[in-house]
């Protein structure tokens, strides 16, 4: 039975080229061969695109994807704290994978379809239907990325993947390939492994008394909540009031992390499912930025969580993608604010996913915005402050046949 080889590098340090060098000998070393795949993720210090250069110079026939992270690296060894830089390669001879970026050019739906139809084509296979895609966007355009990629391959297949981050939501983000980078584009990257992919994409929160009906709203900015000022009602729910006058479009993120708004997206066994969405700013007539979009109709739920919740939800998102099956290893993603919310927990998130997964290669980092499939089969969604994971089976599990 052929099954893919995988293989991790984390580690912290000023030195891009060091750090890189490193990461491609370990990956060499850990695989015995090449990789036909190699997803690259480096915190905003280090130079992105030389790292994915150097890879495929390193790997002539590697596809390199890459996204910058906010806050640090995880690896199944440790929590690697800023400045850092991390990879995770896959060795397959009998899968295919492809990985293309496209600029935004202001029209984020038409760049996802066509970047999706060139990551087919990068992995010899134009016009399949991938098993799953991996999609790194920018904070903004989510939706309308998510819509293209459905515009090419339809909304079931799944499609897994987070915003490019930055240290403090400035837009120091960059996205890049081997061929390519820029700070405005999305990438996506095709799998057609050998072995069958696994996810899941959960969040930590558990719904509140307060809940109220969008009355006005468009694109991101929420206005009413029953007729009120969203900020109004909002402030009345959690306590959390700013003054708009003296910090007009303060960001809010800081402290709202605990107390998300939940848009309600579907139902699972009679159970509401919620799409989480963070208050990004309130501005002067007390409506909301939202990092997701809102509509008239919508129901909302005040949402809770605690450090040590989001920190279990991170055991509860890879246990759910493995289904108790023998997992290779595979890939975590997690929004920033999670990371800010369990402060120096940061370091447990390693142990959560060797407790869930054993002793396998697993990286993961800090987005600022997800992306994964609905747990009612509904489509793919995105929403803030979620653990998306992609997981690779060893196939030996008589279900995968």
């Amino acid at each position: 039975m052929h099954v893919p080889r995988l293989a991790t590098y984390g580690a912290s340090g000023p030195n891009t080229v060091e750090l890189g060098a490193a990461g491609l000998a370990r990956l060499q070393r850990c695989l015995g061969a090449p990789p036909q795949l190699v997803v690259v993720v480096c915190t905003e210090e280090h130079d992105l695109e030389q790292l994915c250069r150097t890879t495929r110079a390193a790997f002539p026939q590697a596809q390199v994807a890459g996204t910058t992270t906010a806050v640090g690296v995880v690896t199944e060894q440790q929590f690697w704290e800023g400045p850092a830089v991390g990879m995770f390669g896959v060795l397959d001879p009998h899968g295919a994978y492809g990985v293309a970026l496209v600029p935004l050019d202001g029209a984020p739906r038409r760049a996802a379809a066509t970047a999706m139809r060139a990551a087919g084509a990068a992995a010899g296979r134009p016009g399949e239907l991938p098993e799953c895609a991996l999609m790194f966007g920018v904070a903004g355009h989510e939706e309308r990325l998510l819509e293209g990629i459905h515009d090419v391959v339809g909304p079931k297949m799944p499609v897994l993947g987070g915003s490019a981050g930055d240290q403090d939501f400035s837009g120091r983000w960059r996205l890049s390939t081997h061929a390519h980078a820029s700070p405005d584009a999305v990438v996506v990257v095709a799998m057609f492994p050998s072995a069958p992919l696994r996810w899941a994409h959960r969040s930590g929160y558990t719904p509140t008394q307060h809940n109220g009906r969008v009355t006005r709203a468009s694109g991101r900015r929420l206005y009413e909540i029953d007729g009120e000022p969203a900020g109004d009602v909002y402030a009345r729910w959690t306590g959390i009031r700013v003054d708009a006058t003296l910090e007009p479009a303060t960001s809010l993120l800081a402290r709202t992390t605990l107390s998300p708004i939940g848009r309600r997206v579907g139902m699972v066994a009679q159970l509401p499912i919620y799409a989480l969405s963070l208050p990004n700013a309130i501005l002067a007539d007390r409506s909301m930025e939202m990092l997701t979009e809102m509509a008239t109709g919508d129901e909302l739920v005040l949402m809770e969580g605690t450090a040590e919740a989001l920190l279990n939800r991170t055991t509860r998102a890879v246990a759910a993608a493995r289904l108790n099956r023998p997992i290779l290893g595979g890939i975590t993603i997690h929004c920033v604010c999670y990371a800010l919310a369990i402060g120096k927990h940061k370091a447990e998130i390693s142990a959560r996913v060797r407790d869930a997964l054993g002793d396998v290669p697993v990286l993961g980092w800090f987005t600022h915005g997800e992306q994964g499939p609905r747990v009612d089969g509904g489509g793919n969604m995105h929403a803030n402050l979620m653990t998306t994971a992609v997981l690779f089976g060893d196939g030996s599990d008589p279900h995968d046949a």
